[in-house]
């Protein structure tokens, strides 16, 4: 009778810590996956703000070789009217 004891408490007892330590997963996959999500969301957010950043430089550096022309060509008016004189 004791050996039937003996195995259902050995029995009962891996059931038990098999249950305990399948928890314990689940609830560290959980963290992981959330900081993998928060970590997924950051490096959008940052690819999103890289973009609009590399646009706006694009359109900087038009500004400035369009102001660049309009310079030069203003200098070289200025040029031919000062000849003129």
């Amino acid at each position: 009778m004791e050996i039937i004891y003996l195995i259902i408490g050995i029995v009962l007892g891996f059931g038990i810590g098999y249950l305990l330590l399948r928890n314990q997963s689940s609830s560290r996959l959980s963290d992981l996956l959330s900081q993998k999500n928060v970590a997924d969301e950051k490096a959008n957010n940052l690819l999103s703000q890289k973009q609009k950043l590399e646009g706006e430089s694009t359109a900087q550096q038009q500004i400035i070789l369009s102001l660049t022309s309009e310079n030069s060509s203003s200098k070289n008016k200025l040029e031919n009217l000062d000849r003129r004189l």
